[in-house]
């Protein structure tokens, strides 16, 4: 019984962060909106999470998984 309670608890550890790593990696898409221009990061709220917006469209969305290595002060550098 205390093997099936562990075994439930790692599973609600473990599937939600992984569901919504793949949700925010769909959204990101690589760096570009879905109107094809590039993400831009405004803004890193106090918990750690990241703001894009859309350079064309204004479309944005907040992400805490996605951490792109080229981020620097705000801007992407290429």
């Amino acid at each position: 019984m205390t093997a099936l309670i562990l075994m439930l608890l790692a599973l609600l550890l473990v599937v939600p962060p992984f569901f919504i790593y793949r949700a925010e990696k769909r959204e990101y898409n690589n760096g570009y909106c879905a109107c094809g221009a590039r993400w831009i990061h405004f803004e890193c709220d106090s918990q750690g999470g990241d703001g894009w917006k859309c350079a064309k469209c204004g479309a944005g969305f907040w992400s805490s998984w996605i951490r792109p290595k080229n981020i620097y002060y705000g801007r992407i550098v290429e």
